[in-house]
């Protein structure tokens, strides 16, 4: 019962201005969640990856509703990183 309610994660790299590039995590949640739960299993996904090293570790993470791969089962990454760029 400690398994997190994941149905889609992808890693995308978004452009900044110090570092060059960072990372950032796009979730697509397996069930409807409350913000509160959102925020609970993002901290628990933050905290799994807090000793990863500064260039490896996301920037940010985000509920993406509509996260799947295309019908090939391929990513579009460019896609993503534009949903990630409109969404802030």
């Amino acid at each position: 019962a400690n398994e997190l309610p994941i149905e889609q994660l992808l890693i995308v790299a978004f452009e900044d201005k110090e570092w060059g590039q960072r990372l950032a995590v796009l979730i697509r949640w397996g069930k409807q969640l409350s913000s509160e739960e959102c925020l609970t299993f993002i901290g628990k996904l933050q905290a799994f990856a807090n000793n990863w090293i500064p260039a490896e570790r996301p920037a940010s993470w985000h509920t993406c509703e509509d996260l799947e791969p295309n019908k090939l089962g391929k990513w579009e990454r460019t896609k993503w990183k534009k949903w990630l760029t409109e969404s802030q």
